[in-house]
């Protein structure tokens, strides 16, 4: 599969997070969110939380789907955990996600291999930049998909088939990313602790 049908997928999984600590644009920092659950009348999305444990709360946070929804959670709907933002999101009165545009991603559920094909999603410009796996333990990996000065905490890293491999969590010396597999129960604690909240 080319990077066209995968691009298909994943693009309607992926949100656009603004946390806003003015009016100036400048000082805003912009996050990729991947959607891993969504109904017409709530969606689960999860970042990577680097550096945003004192924003979450004192800041609004602004998330915009593929449908071209915004949605602006308030704080008890954004939880940290482990270095994750979990963000419950729920669309304005009267107002559904159009689940034909939004879809929860499809979380792989198998061992990543060795020079295994990847792709990272780029918000920038909205698109796939593929590459391969170079080094991996049981809960990293390192790829050489060339984003590095477009790349974003949390971006979603994906297989041929669009399935959820890894979110981006370094993008210094090399690229590397968080296994998903290893990340499973932290999102699964923090999805239904923001649940329980609704």
């Amino acid at each position: 599969m080319g990077s066209e049908p995968v691009f298909d997928i994943v693009s309607r999984s992926v949100v656009r997070i603004t946390i806003q600590q003015s009016n100036k644009k400048k000082d805003n920092i912009y996050r990729c969110g991947t959607i891993l659950n969504c109904d017409p009348d709530r969606a689960f999305v999860i970042t990577d939380g680097y550096k945003l444990e004192e924003k979450i709360g004192a800041c609004m946070v602004i998330v915009k789907f593929p449908d071209k929804t915004k949605v602006y959670p308030c704080s008890k709907y954004c939880r940290i955990e482990n270095g994750m933002l979990g963000i419950l999101c729920v669309p304005e009165i009267d107002k559904t996600f159009d689940v034909n545009l939004v879809k929860g991603i499809q979380v792989c559920d198998r061992v990543l291999e060795m020079s295994e094909k990847i792709f990272v999603y780029e918000g920038v410009h909205r698109r796939l930049v593929s590459g391969y796996i170079t080094n991996f333990d049981e809960d990293y990996f390192s790829h050489n998909c060339g984003v590095v000065e477009l790349a974003e905490y949390g971006a979603p890293v994906v297989n041929r088939t669009g399935e959820f491999v890894g979110m981006s969590c370094s993008l210094e010396y090399h690229l590397s990313a968080t296994v998903v597999s290893a990340l499973t129960n932290i999102f699964e604690r923090i999805r239904e602790t923001l649940y329980s909240v609704q």
